[in-house]
C-alpha cells in the first residue's frame, strides 16, 4: 500500500446510470463481501469515490447484464425462488411467517430469522440452560435476544383477521358454556318444581276424597301462619355424627361424622348443599377423635373452626378443603366460638373447665391467654361471646361458659379477669346466644325443683345489689319438655320474618321435634315429624322464604322446613 489514505475495495459491476458523486456509504448497501473478487485502490476525496481509479475486470458480464439501477438489482435478487422461500418460511417449522400472533417474524442478535413461537420453544426446551444457541449458526443466544421485525420485503401471512376471529370464537365458546350451565341449572329447577307440583296435586286429590283427613292435616300441620313439614332424610354414616354448622352466605350445611374408609380412620365433615339438600362426598379427616363443636367465622365466611376430643382445634377452609391452622392444648376440647369483635381471635372450651384464647395471626402453639374456671371436674359444653351493650351486666362484653352444672360469666374489670357463676339452677344441656335480640336459650335436664326438662329464654341483667362483678339472667319465658333425655342434645333458637322467635328441641319420649312460639307463648303441633333416632344437634338457618331446621342423629340427618306467610 502506498499511503495511509489508501483503502481496499472490491471491484463490482456497476450500473450504467450510476451517479458517482454519491457518498461511498451509498454503495456499501450492495453488501458485496466475496473475498475471491480482486481489489482496486481508491483515493478518496473527502467522502466521495474517484471513478478513474476503478479497474473493471469482467467487461463481458457487464455487457450481458446491465440493470438500470441499484433498486432493480436488488429486485432481481428477491426474484430468486430459493431466497423467497427462505425469507417467507421459518427454518425450524417450515411454516410461513405472520405479521402478528405467536408465529410473527423475529430474529436473534446474530441476524437469523425465525417464527417467535418456534425460537422461544427452541431456547427454552430444546437447549440446555447453559448451552442455549442459535439453531442456524450456533452462536450463543437467549430469550432476551429475540427481536420482533417489521420488514416490507419479507413475505408474511397477514393473520390479523384470523387472530381477531379466534378471539371472538373463544368469547363465543365461553358464552356458550355459560348458557349451557345456566340451562342445566334451569332444567334441574324445573324438574324439582314439577316434582313438588305432582306431590301437591296428589295431596289435594287425597284431601278432596277424604274430608276428615283434610281436617286432621290442617290441625296437625298448621298453627296460625306457621307451617312445618319434613322435606328430606339423609343417611350420612353408620355412626360418629355429632354436631352441625350452617352458612347462609355459602348455602352450605356441615355435619361432623366418622370416616367411611376403615383404612383411614378419623373424623371429618360432610357438606350438604342447602339448595337441593344433596350431600357431597365425605371430606378428608380433620381429627383423630370425635368432633365436639364447629363454628363459622362471621367475618371470613368460608372459614370453619372445629374442636375435638383429640385435644386439637383446627381452622378449615371449606372452599379449598384445606386445614389452614392447627393448635394443640393439654386437654380434650368440647366447645368453641369466634370473637365477633376481632375476626382473628377464637376461643376453645376444654374438658377441665379451661378457656383457651388464640389469635390466628400468632399461632405459635401456645394460647394467647388461658382462663381457668373453678371446679375443674366438668367440661365446658357451650361458649358464647357476649358483645358490649350498655345498661346490662357485662356492659363491655365478655364470655359465657356453660358447663354441666353451672353457667359462668367471664369479663374484665380494671385490667383483671373476673369469673362469676350466674344464679341459675339446673343440670345444663346446651346454651345458645342470638346476637340480634340479645336473647339466650338455655336447656336443662330435670332437677330437684323441676320434674321436666326446661328450655329457658332470657337476657343478661345486672344484679339486684348493683354489684358490677355479679349478674343474673332475666327469664322471658320457660318452655317445658316431656322427660329427661338420655343424650346431650343441643336445642335451637331462631327468628321469623314477623319478629317472632321459635324454640326447637328434641322430644325423646315421642321421638319428635318440639317447637314453641315465643310471641304467642304456644307450642306448635309437630307430631307429624317423626325422629326415631336420638337427636344430638339441632340448628336453624334461613333459605329463601323458609327456615330450615336440620336435626342430626348419630347416623342420619332429618331436615324440616318451617314456613310463614307473614
Amino acid at each position: 500500500m502506498e499511503s495511509d489514505d489508501e483503502v481496499i475495495v472490491h471491484v463490482i459491476d456497476l450500473p450504467e446510470h450510476v451517479d458517482f458523486e454519491q457518498p461511498v456509504a451509498a454503495y456499501e448497501e450492495l453488501n458485496v463481501n466475496d473475498e475471491d473478487e480482486p481489489a482496486a485502490v481508491l483515493h478518496p476525496v473527502h467522502d466521495h469515490m474517484d471513478v478513474e481509479h476503478i479497474a473493471p475486470l469482467n467487461q463481458e458480464n457487464n455487457e450481458n447484464q446491465e440493470p438500470n439501477n441499484v433498486e432493480q438489482l436488488g429486485q432481481n435478487v428477491l426474484d430468486d425462488s430459493e431466497d423467497i422461500d427462505s425469507a417467507s418460511t421459518c427454518t425450524i417449522c417450515y411454516s410461513a411467517y405472520t405479521n402478528s400472533g405467536e408465529h410473527r417474524l423475529c430474529c436473534l442478535k446474530c441476524g437469523h430469522l425465525f417464527g417467535k413461537s418456534c425460537i422461544t420453544h427452541w431456547l427454552k426446551t430444546a437447549c440446555p440452560v447453559n448451552g442455549r444457541k442459535c439453531p442456524t449458526c450456533n452462536v450463543k443466544a437467549n430469550c432476551r435476544d429475540i427481536r420482533i421485525l417489521y420488514a416490507k420485503t419479507l413475505i408474511a401471512l397477514d393473520t390479523t383477521e384470523k387472530d381477531r376471529l379466534m378471539n371472538q370464537l373463544q368469547l363465543v365458546e365461553g358464552e356458550k358454556n355459560r348458557l349451557e350451565s345456566l340451562y342445566k341449572n334451569s332444567q334441574s329447577k324445573i324438574h324439582m318444581l314439577q316434582e313438588q307440583v305432582e306431590k301437591l296435586e296428589n295431596t289435594i286429590k287425597e284431601l278432596s276424597e277424604n274430608p276428615r283427613l283434610n281436617e286432621k292435616a290442617t290441625s296437625v300441620q298448621r298453627y296460625g301462619s306457621v307451617y312445618i313439614q319434613v322435606i328430606t332424610s339423609l343417611k350420612l354414616s353408620d355412626k360418629g355424627c355429632r354436631v352441625l354448622a350452617s352458612s347462609e352466605h355459602l348455602s352450605l350445611l356441615l355435619a361432623s361424622q366418622e370416616s367411611t374408609n376403615h383404612l383411614f380412620p378419623g373424623f371429618g365433615i360432610r357438606k350438604i348443599n342447602t339448595y337441593d339438600m344433596k350431600p357431597a362426598p365425605y371430606q378428608n379427616n380433620l381429627h383423630k377423635k370425635e368432633i365436639r363443636d364447629m363454628a363459622f367465622s362471621s367475618h371470613d365466611r368460608r372459614t370453619l373452626l372445629t374442636v375435638s376430643l383429640d385435644c386439637t382445634a383446627k381452622i378449615f377452609d371449606v372452599q379449598s378443603n384445606v386445614a389452614v391452622h392447627s393448635v394443640t392444648v393439654p386437654e380434650p376440647l368440647w366447645s368453641c366460638s369466634w370473637n365477633s369483635l376481632d375476626s382473628n381471635k377464637f376461643l376453645c372450651g376444654g374438658q377441665k373447665s379451661s378457656i383457651f384464647v388464640f389469635d390466628r395471626r400468632f399461632l405459635t402453639g401456645e394460647p394467647e391467654k388461658t382462663i381457668k374456671l373453678p371446679d375443674s371436674k366438668t367440661g365446658i359444653i357451650s361458649l358464647c361471646l357476649i358483645p358490649p351493650r350498655a345498661g346490662r351486666f357485662m356492659p363491655n362484653g365478655g364470655i359465657l361458659a356453660c358447663r354441666l352444672n353451672s353457667i359462668s360469666a367471664v369479663h374484665q374489670i380494671n385490667d383483671e379477669i373476673e369469673s362469676t357463676v350466674l344464679p341459675m339452677e339446673g343440670n345444663f344441656l346446651s346454651m345458645r346466644y342470638d346476637h340480634f335480640t340479645d336473647n339466650l336459650l338455655i336447656s336443662t335436664r330435670p332437677s330437684k325443683n323441676y320434674a321436666t326438662p326446661r328450655h329457658i329464654v332470657g337476657q343478661l341483667s345486672k344484679s339486684v345489689h348493683g354489684d358490677p362483678k355479679s349478674g343474673t339472667i332475666d327469664v322471658i319465658h320457660t318452655f317445658h319438655g316431656t322427660r329427661s333425655p338420655n343424650v346431650l342434645c343441643r336445642s335451637a333458637l331462631f327468628s321469623l320474618a314477623n319478629n317472632d322467635q321459635i324454640v326447637c328441641a328434641y322430644n325423646e319420649r315421642d321421638s319428635t321435634l318440639d317447637a314453641w312460639s315465643l310471641m304467642t307463648d304456644t307450642k306448635l303441633n309437630t307430631s307429624n315429624i317423626y325422629l326415631p333416632d336420638p337427636i344430638l344437634d339441632i340448628c336453624a338457618f334461613r333459605n329463601n322464604d323458609h327456615v330450615i331446621v336440620p336435626c342430626l342423629s348419630e347416623s342420619k340427618l332429618t331436615v324440616a322446613k318451617l314456613s310463614s306467610n307473614v
